[in-house]
Formats: structure tokens, C-alpha cells, sequence
């Protein structure tokens, strides 16, 4: 497999993408398999359905985002500048970081949206199951404009974000939604999205914060190895939900606390994330440090986002980084 992003990209560019299945020339899309050396066996997460016969035809599975839509939220923010549109790529973070190694200028309130990603990834290098057209699979870049011992709170109003989010879109939701400190949105217990956070230093300082969006939409199935621990807005609702209008939601929320951000309100940012997580206070939690568990009950956040800990075997800690796990 040659490049599968690339791929997809340029066959749907070739056609209507908008309508439920197109049709291209036989010859024309075996030239493109050719090209980028791929197997119709390597569309089988793309969201792509090809059916051959003396044409070929093209079934997607949900209706890509409506990038006007989301043009028009972005006029109407202040954070948000720009963005991008793609069918497939490996991952909207690397994408970004290949952006700012081109040394393209303006990539400030850049948004990138992408309907397939072929590795998509959380942190400590986990695969993100990123099912085509299924899902939201975004990242935006902004240059720093805050203390840099805030980075933190990036991820946190980011997380805060999704979870209002998804209140708004469904309000039933709201009862089983949760807050996992520093970067993961649970329903009942189990994942609905992931956010990483990534910075570009060159010279002496941050240049770039990337901060990339998964959000497990409309999938109906989840690879074996995560299947008990994550769920979609699907499985939890059984219905479909359109991803555009949660997209376009989303960039209004992350704007708001990022107003919230720029004018140094800090402390209500923090009090606001406290009270929509239940593993802001009295969670009994254990972490890893060199391997060695450490137990103890959170006890709130810092003035830079960090978890506070009441320590099992006495005294207090805080912890800027890591995974913690419930017990």
C-alpha cells in the first residue's frame, strides 16, 4: 500500500462526493490504484463501498461534513481563521506537523478536517479507530497567546468543550457524560473522545500548539482490542447524529473558553472543569511513576491544571502529565 490517503483524496475528487453513489470509467480508476498502490481490500475502514463491473461504483457510507457550514462558524469566531478539508490522511496531527515543516506562513487558526484517518493516534502512541465518515477527526493550530505554564488548560477547555457539546446535541446525554482528566469525554463510563495536545518549539519558544479531536459519532463497531472501552454517540443513543452540526457546535464552545483563556480567567476555567468532572475531587485513582503504582483520592486542580492527590500512604502530590485509572 502506497499511500491509501492520497488515494481516497483523489478518487473522490474525481466525482460528486455529495451523492449517495457515483460512477467512474473502469480505466480510470484502475490508473488510480496503479498509481498509489492500493487493494480494494485496503478500503474496508475508509468508509468507502466500491462495487466493479464495466464501471465503477462508488457508495459512500454517510454524507461527508457540510464545509460551508462550518466556513460560516468559523466567520463567526475569533480563534478560528481558516481550513481544510480532506477525505483521508494519516492523522489531522501529523498532517498539521507536516504543514509547519513546509514553513507555510499563516497556519494560525488553522482548522483541519478530515473524514478518514488511516492512523490516527491518542497519546503514548495509541491507534485511534477512526471508521470513515463515522466520526469527527479534527485538529486546529494556534500560536501561543497565553503563560506557558497554562499549556495545560488547552487540553482541559478543549475536553470542557466536547462535553457541552454533546449536552447540546443530546440532552440525555448529560447524566452519563463525564470529564476524565487531563484529555478523555466518557459516556457511561466509556470513551467518546480523545484529545491530543502537541506543541512545535523552534528557537527558544512554543511556536505552534496543536491540538488534535477524535470524536466517536455515528461508528458502529470498534476494532477488538478496544471494543469495552469505547462507545460512539450511536451506540449510546441508537440513532445517527449529523456531524456537522456537532462540529460547527464545538468550534462556538472552544472559542467561548478560549475568550475565557485570553483574558486570563483562569481560575473560573478551572472551577468551570472542576464541576463537570467527577475525577476532579474524591476519586480514588492510582498512576505510574517508574513503574511503581501510586495510590491515592484527587483533590482538585492547581492554578495550571495540574491533579492534585491526597497520597494513600500520607501527605499530597500533584501530577502535570500521564493516565490515571479509577479503582
Amino acid at each position: 500500500m502506497k499511500n491509501i490517503s492520497s488515494f481516497i483524496n483523489h478518487l473522490l475528487s474525481e466525482v460528486d462526493s455529495q451523492v449517495g453513489k457515483v460512477k467512474i470509467p473502469r480505466d480510470k480508476f484502475d490508473d488510480l490504484r496503479e498509481k498509489y498502490e492500493v487493494d480494494i481490500s485496503d478500503l474496508s475502514d475508509s468508509g468507502i463501498v466500491i462495487e466493479i463491473s464495466d464501471q465503477v461504483f462508488i457508495g459512500i457510507s454517510d454524507p461527508p461534513i457540510n464545509m460551508g457550514d462550518v466556513v460560516k462558524a468559523i466567520d463567526a469566531t475569533t480563534f478560528f481563521k481558516k481550513a481544510e478539508h480532506l477525505f483521508s490522511v494519516s492523522s489531522t496531527n501529523d498532517f498539521a506537523k507536516e504543514l509547519i515543516e513546509m514553513d507555510k506562513n499563516d497556519l494560525d487558526g488553522l482548522l483541519i478536517v478530515a473524514e478518514h484517518q488511516t492512523s490516527g493516534r491518542g497519546r503514548f502512541k495509541r491507534k485511534w479507530f477512526s471508521q470513515g465518515f463515522a466520526g469527527i477527526y479534527t485538529t486546529f493550530l494556534l500560536r501561543p497567546f497565553f503563560p506557558l505554564e497554562k499549556l495545560q488548560l488547552i487540553t482541559l477547555i478543549t475536553g470542557l468543550s466536547v462535553k457541552k457539546t454533546l449536552m447540546e446535541i443530546n440532552p440525555e446525554f448529560e447524566r452519563l457524560l463525564d470529564i476524565k482528566w487531563p484529555n478523555d469525554v466518557l459516556i457511561g463510563g466509556r470513551k467518546v473522545c480523545g484529545i491530543l495536545t502537541e506543541t512545535i518549539s523552534r528557537g527558544n519558544g512554543i511556536e505552534y500548539v496543536i491540538v488534535g479531536v477524535g470524536i466517536n459519532v455515528n461508528q458502529n463497531r470498534f476494532a477488538p482490542q478496544i471494543e469495552r472501552f469505547a462507545t460512539s454517540l450511536y451506540r449510546e443513543s441508537g440513532r445517527k447524529f449529523d456531524r456537522t452540526a456537532i462540529l460547527v457546535k464545538l468550534l462556538n464552545y472552544i472559542n467561548f473558553y478560549f475568550e475565557g483563556l485570553r483574558n486570563e480567567k483562569f481560575s473560573h476555567l478551572i472551577s468551570e472543569w472542576e464541576r463537570e468532572s467527577s475525577y476532579a475531587y474524591r476519586k480514588k485513582i492510582k498512576y505510574f511513576e517508574k513503574a511503581k503504582p501510586i495510590m491515592g483520592t484527587t483533590d482538585g486542580l492547581d492554578e495550571n491544571g495540574y491533579l492534585k492527590i491526597k497520597l494513600s500512604s500520607g501527605g499530597t502530590t500533584k501530577i502535570m502529565s500521564g493516565e490515571i485509572f479509577e479503582f
